[in-house]
């Protein structure tokens, strides 16, 4: 049969992509295979063959793609069998080289065996996929057929030992393998004389090129074989990065360890050692590495450690986990006390043991001072300038010098004497139990003032502070007593002056604001009300500037002495500034108190007479009442102010009782802040359930749970008025956790109904989210109601995420934990960033109501909407708008790409007996509901 030579051309742009897609494979292949040095087991074979089937498939690719690259007369054809054998020939090949250049070791002759097999994987690959082609004649030159098989093997020998054994970056090693595949490729087409019959010529009409886009099909087979690759290299790159976290980790813990630790395997080999050993031995670490333990331990020392060092070395675990104590070489030859606890861990392969060795130097040194203490203690006593007691309760058996002046004894005067017999008899009870919160050692007891005697009967003011101590063998109280009488004479100077006015001598504001919270404290305890009178002198101004300050004072200072004489207990009394002045009544009775403010008028109304001229003063007062008129000094003072001025209004010179009339907003306030407790006591709560809509979908995708307070006597109160109330007062914690457990079991229910299996929204308060055990509490709620935490949804403001706690953030990343799902509520109000949700663990994305009653408007609200939505898309975040009123509204948001929804033109917020009937009624009960929204029919039935 006559054959024609065939002469074809390259296509460069083919050629190029064939080399850059043998340099990727070969990067990548070895990148993986590398791994098998780190990874033990099973992990280590599928990285082995990982590697393989990457530097099989890429070596493939190439050699299709070259191939594709050479113009070859149309008609010829691949044998599929044979295509697939090839790159069955490759990838075997490929694993059993790196198998063998990997192994443990990695000795020159396995990386030179391992070479050869790489290259007759790619030689292999190369002459089978050209046995592959059909309808051609293929001789090849023996000498560029042997050199194409030497160019492999050799580059994939070199490749390896660069991967293997060199300290070069994977890109080397990868572009010598590359060169080892398109080297060898190109070397044996060289090497191929292929010709073709002459009747497959006439068939084909003579047409030497061929007909098909070869371009085309080079670059899907090159994209399929990146993306291939890519993915493998990108898993290994994670791998990468979580294994240098993970021997970061390892070698911090072990740097930060404080005893020495030394870890070898079970031959005695040491295979580690920390810093704390480096210190302790005297050793660098690559010193010790690879030595012994006996060598390390006992190198001319045959005591304790040749008994240990056998016992381990010999098999025998009866020395694991104790504490034993030796003396133990440095590398300087010196000796130091240790001891040393050994542990044994099992891994897959072998055991290991772990030394623990600690340092006693120091202890021993300590042991050493211990002994010598007691007399050191002895002197340090004696010489102190501080008076000090030594004693028990059969008496005081020593006293230094500074003691025995303090109380005015000779020598050994206070020895045997009971330390409670120098203390006055008013406090010896006090002492006693101090004392006795002394010897019990079970709590740091604070200093003690007491008043004590001296021997002579004189009596002093002493601080006290007293600790246990051992003394003579027997646990003693040593007392340091220090004489502050004069110290105390000052400091009564020093209060009468802060606390009293000058003027008047009556107590002032400081003595106020210091005495009337712990009248109010004992009223409470007691169940009893107390009053607070205030005083303010009418027309006093035009007095102080008609008749000059001189005359005043005068003024102030008789008006003082009639309030004391009328009210007799001064320390009822107190001026606050100018002309206010206060009387405390603490045990509160309305007639006495009317009584007392009648008789008040009455003394004021007598003229003073000053240098022969009679001046009239008048007062108005203002009566504020605990508990009903308030709870804190700062609100009855203030309504007794308010009550005062009122007086004032009605004509002063008279008195009157605050009510909350005067002032309708606190009132209400404080109504509500009283109503609290017993509503969460009662349960007095409702929560009302208002839909979330998918509108494209027509289906609801959840509901929010609002919280209803309808009140017996103040009506009904909305959230605005007494969340805020909740939160200031203290009770918005014991709030929402009802609030949740409400809903949480209204959800279940309908749940077990077998109806809408759908979310339930709570919105959160921020100082719900700061309390200790929040995340606790969510838990446990969804434990007791038996609601899963997929259906869970958890509101935030964005004002918590401004805050920026990482406290927050770690409670809200825990609950996510759980399961609940989080949503940021009225996003766009709080100059929001993206640096927050970033941080935060967020789902969902709620649009504050402002954006979109705005969207028909400025197109700046429309631009943020717009803006938002794109955002969270891009974050992968849900967007639901709030507060959708109309049509209009709703169509505009579907136009930005917001689909999600919640408002009144959908539906209302609806008690759990509406939102049953009008949803959750019938198969049909929300598809009808939701098409018949865009009229208003549903939204006008929920009223």
């Amino acid at each position: 049969m006559v054959h024609n030579p065939i002469e074809g051309s390259y296509n460069w742009f083919l050629v190029g992509l064939s080399f850059i897609i043998a340099l990727f494979a070969a990067y990548t292949a070895l990148h993986l295979v590398r791994r098998v040095l780190v990874t033990e087991g099973w992990k280590q074979k599928g990285w082995l063959f990982s590697g393989a089937v990457v530097m099989g498939i890429g070596i493939w690719a190439m050699h299709f793609i070259a191939m594709l690259a050479f113009r070859l007369p149309s008609g010829v054809t691949y044998d599929l069998t044979t295509v697939l054998m090839s790159i069955g020939v490759s990838i075997a090949g490929s694993f059993v080289g790196f198998a063998i250049a990997s192994h443990a070791g990695r000795s020159r002759t396995r990386l030179i065996i391992g070479g050869t097999f790489m290259g007759l994987a790619i030689t292999g690959m190369h002459y089978l996929g050209m046995y592959a082609l059909t309808g051609i004649t293929i001789s090849y030159n023996p000498v560029i057929f042997s050199l194409s098989i030497i160019i492999a093997v050799l580059t994939s020998i070199t490749a390896l030992v660069f991967s293997f054994r060199k300290q070069i970056h994977y890109w080397l090693s990868g572009f010598v393998m590359g060169i080892a595949v398109t080297g060898m490729h190109y070397t044996g087409m060289s090497a191929a004389h292929m010709s073709l019959p002459m009747h497959m010529l006439h068939r084909a009409g003579g047409v030497t090129s061929q007909t098909m886009d070869f371009i085309e099909m080079a670059v899907y087979v090159a994209f399929g074989t990146i993306v291939l690759v890519a993915v493998s290299l990108l898993t290994s790159m994670n791998v990468d990065k979580k294994l240098t976290e993970q021997m970061t980790l390892k070698g911090s813990i072990l740097e930060s360890v404080i005893d020495s630790l030394i870890l070898f395997d079970h031959k005695g080999n040491i295979f580690e050692f920390n810093p704390a050993a480096e210190r302790v031995f005297g050793y660098k670490r690559g010193q010790v590495i690879g030595m012994t333990i006996t060598e390390l331990l006992m190198p001319e020392h045959p005591r304790d450690m040749r008994t240990l060092n056998g016992l381990l070395c010999g098999g025998d675990r009866s020395v694991l986990g104790k504490r034993l104590e030796t003396v133990l070489p440095r590398a300087d030859r010196s000796e130091f006390p240790a001891e040393i606890i050994v542990t044994r861990i099992r891994n897959e392969k072998r055991q290991v043991f772990t030394m623990y060795v600690r340092d006693l130097t120091e202890r021993r040194i300590v042991e050493e001072a211990l002994r010598e203490s007691e007399e050191r203690y002895r002197k340090l006593i004696d010489f102190s300038p501080e008076p000090i007691l030594v004693h028990n309760e059969d008496g005081i058996s020593f006293v230094n010098d500074a003691a025995l002046r303090t109380f005015g004894a000779e020598q050994d005067g206070l020895i045997g004497r009971g330390f409670l017999e120098l203390v006055h008899d008013e406090q010896r009870n006090a002492a006693a139990e101090w004392l006795e919160q002394v010897r019990t050692g079970l709590a740091k007891v604070e200093a003690i003032e007491l008043k004590m005697r001296k021997l002579g009967g004189e009596l002093i003011d002493v601080e006290a502070k007293s600790i246990l101590v051992p003394f003579g063998g027997q646990a003693l109280i040593q007392t340091i007593a220090w004489d502050i009488t004069d110290k105390k004479r000052y400091e009564n100077t020093i209060r009468q002056l802060a606390y009293n006015d000058m003027l008047t001598g009556l107590p002032n504001r400081n003595w106020f604001n210091l005495y009337f919270p712990d009248v109010l404290q004992n009223a409470k305890a007691r169940a009893q009300q107390a009053a607070l009178l205030f005083f303010d002198l009418d027309r006093f101004k035009l007095i102080n500037d008609t008749m000059g300050h001189q005359m005043g004072d005068r003024l102030l200072q008789h008006f003082a002495r009639m309030l004391g004489e009328t009210v007799g207990d001064s320390r009822m009394i107190a001026r606050l500034s100018g002309d206010e002045f206060v009387v405390i009544v603490p045990d509160y009775d309305q007639a006495q108190v009317e009584m007392l403010a009648v008789r008040l008028l009455e003394h004021v109304s007598v003229p003073l007479q000053v240098e022969n001229q009679a001046i009239y003063i008048t007062t108005s007062i203002g009566i504020a009442v605990y508990p009903e008129d308030g709870e804190s000094p700062e609100t009855l003072l203030k309504n007794a102010d308010t009550a005062m001025y009122a007086a004032k209004e009605k004509g002063k010179n008279q008195f009157q009782f605050f009510c909350w009339s005067m002032n309708y907003c606190q009132s209400r306030r404080m109504a509500i802040e009283q109503a609290l407790p017993s509503a969460l006591e009662e349960r007095t709560f409702d929560l009302a359930y208002q839909p979330m809509f998918d509108v494209l979908e027509e289906r609801i995708i959840g509901v929010e749970a609002l919280a209803r307070w309808d009140h017996p006597v103040l009506g009904q109160i909305p959230p605005g008025e007494f969340i805020p109330i909740a939160e200031s007062s203290g009770h918005i914690v014991a709030l929402g956790e009802m609030i949740l457990h409400m809903a949480c079991v209204q959800m279940k229910a309908w749940q077990d109904a077998e109806l809408l299996p759908i979310p339930v929204a709570v919105n959160l308060s921020v100082l719900e989210i700061n309390h200790d055990h929040f995340v606790d509490r969510i838990a446990r709620t969804l434990l007791h109601t038996g609601l899963d935490a997929k259906y869970l949804v958890l509101e935030i403001t964005e004002s918590m995420a401004m805050q920026q706690s990482d406290s927050i953030v770690g409670k809200l990343r825990a609950l996510k934990e759980l399961g609940v799902s989080i949503s940021m509520d009225d996003f766009g109000t709080g100059y929001s960033s993206l640096c927050y949700l970033r941080k935060f663990p967020v789902d969902r994305l709620k649009l504050d109501r402002s954006f979109v009653q705005d969207l028909a408007g400025a197109a700046e609200d429309t631009a943020i909407v717009e803006a938002v939505i794109a955002m969270a898309g891009s974050l992968k975040l849900q967007v639901l708008a709030e507060g959708v009123e109309t049509q209009a509204q709703c169509e505009r948001l579907l136009a930005l790409g917001c689909r999600q929804m919640q408002g009144n033109w959908r539906s209302r917020p609806l008690s759990a007996a509406q939102f049953e009937s009008a949803y959750l009624g019938g198969g049909d009960g929300i598809g009808r509901a939701v098409a018949c929204v865009g009229s208003g029919e549903a939204a006008a039935g929920m009223g």
